[in-house]
């Protein structure tokens, strides 16, 4: 009895994408690669919006309790676009395999390790994009 090999290291490449889904026209390796473009040009134009808000003293130098209250809630918001949104395919194309589209620009996808959950990457993610935000805001002297 010829058995194939028990897979036991996951593999990380973007070509593995959309192998488990018969939606071939809505994982198209070339849309993931539109997406990164438009990712690539939003992240830039943010850099450059802030970098020159920086440099003329455009920002405040402390929060409020609904600038907190706000910043909770973009961060919920910005974690579920970076785990569940099509445009952000390409952020986690390399650990999830995609299965169908989940209706209002969201995928649903499986992860490509036993480990992870996709509730416990977007609680995770939203952990670590509060962390961050917090720190920056803490070397700004808040």
């Amino acid at each position: 009895m010829n058995q194939a090999p028990a897979k036991t290291e996951s593999d990380f490449s973007i070509e593995k994408y959309g192998e488990r889904t018969a939606e071939k026209v809505e994982c198209d390796e070339q849309l993931l690669a539109e997406y990164a473009a438009l990712l690539g040009f939003y992240i830039a134009s943010v850099a450059v919006l802030t970098g020159a808000a920086l440099e003329h003293d455009r920002l405040p130098k402390r929060f409020s309790l609904l600038d907190l209250a706000l910043l909770g809630i973009a961060t919920h918001e910005l974690s579920r676009i970076i785990a569940k949104d099509r445009i952000t395919g390409i952020l986690r194309a390399p650990f999830v395999n995609y299965i169908r589209s989940a209706g209002a620009g969201e995928v649903e996808e499986e992860p490509t390790f036993h480990l992870a959950h996709q509730s416990l990457f977007s609680f995770c993610i939203s952990l670590l994009l509060l962390n961050k935000t917090s720190r920056a805001s803490d070397a700004r002297g808040n």
